[in-house]
């Protein structure tokens, strides 16, 4: 049995180039985020804030899920790139968040363009495991 937070919105993306450098200034958005062809060459990073639940410790098993259409490149809380895990599901895709929820946090993810499929981000959202 697990909790699911969804993370809907705001979210913010902005255009990144290489190394992920920011292109463009941040513009607020909400899930489903597509990102389209003429948009950035490079991709997007979108970024959303949140507080760490209530009641959460570092002993908590909590994961971060992402449906998108594509792998996102990088996800990344607090500027550090987040450990992948195991999912059941082909669109679903899952970071190991036990043990790196500060009290406030930010959380990024890169998406790069995709030459088959639009790389678009659906929903987002925590998952505190039962222990």
């Amino acid at each position: 049995m697990s909790h699911r937070i969804r993370l809907a919105g705001p979210w913010e993306w902005c255009g990144i180039g290489d190394p992920q450098e920011p292109l463009s200034k941040k513009t607020g958005c909400q899930l489903p985020f597509t990102l389209a062809e003429d948009l950035c060459d490079a991709g997007v990073m979108l970024t959303r804030r949140f507080h760490r639940p209530t009641g959460i410790d570092d002993t908590t098993k909590m994961r971060i899920v992402l449906v998108a259409s594509v792998k996102p490149t990088d996800v990344q809380l607090n500027g550090k790139t987040l450990p992948a895990c195991e999912s059941t599901d082909e669109s679903e895709y899952c970071f190991d968040l036990t043990g790196r929820a500060e009290p406030f946090n930010q959380l990024n993810v890169l998406l790069m363009p995709q030459t088959d499929t639009a790389a678009t981000l659906h929903a987002v959202w925590l998952e505190i495991m039962a222990q």
